[in-house]
């Protein structure tokens, strides 16, 4: 069955001005408002995330994650959980997302900023997402509580 997707995403106002600055040619924005069925795939066998948000003061933040292929994966549609071992105290995004406290955290309401770039480095591809975090939780870990599991649940709004 074939994907249609009619549904055009404009450009940013930013992105237009640059385009004009540059001279570039018109064409039409390759930005999906949604995970599509190849960007799912990419999603799924990355070994690496490069992700990033916003902290309470508007400052970017960004950290690699990764994991054995599978980490992160559609889980419904336009819809992606990741589950990896990260550094709970250095690593900024986490403390951005799931706060500062070195316990156990869960995250429930509001609709954090969530961007990423899904890489598999040996085919030299990847995909840009951009979506809300739903949910996120720090769970087991080890070395005094620094080094914790995070799973998130990220609702994708835009996909490339």
């Amino acid at each position: 069955m074939a994907l249609i997707h009619d549904t055009e995403f404009p450009w940013h106002p930013g992105e237009q001005a640059l385009h004009r600055l540059l001279r570039a040619p018109e064409y039409e924005n390759p930005t999906s408002p949604f995970l599509a069925p190849g960007a799912a795939r990419m999603v799924w066998i990355s070994p690496l995330i490069a992700i990033g948000t916003l902290d309470q003061n508007n400052n970017p933040w960004t950290s690699v994650w990764g994991g054995e292929p599978g980490f992160s994966r559609p889980v419904g549609q336009s819809i992606i959980g990741i589950r990896t071992v990260v550094d709970r105290v250095y690593d900024p995004v986490v403390e951005a997302l799931l706060g500062g406290d070195e316990g156990d955290a869960e995250v429930v309401e509001g609709e954090k900023m969530v961007g990423g770039l899904s890489i598999l480095l040996e085919k030299r591809r990847r995909v840009k997402w951009f979506g809300r975090m739903v949910s996120g939780k720090t769970g087991r870990g080890e070395e005094g509580g620094r080094i914790k599991e995070v799973q998130l649940v990220v609702r994708i709004d835009q996909s490339l």
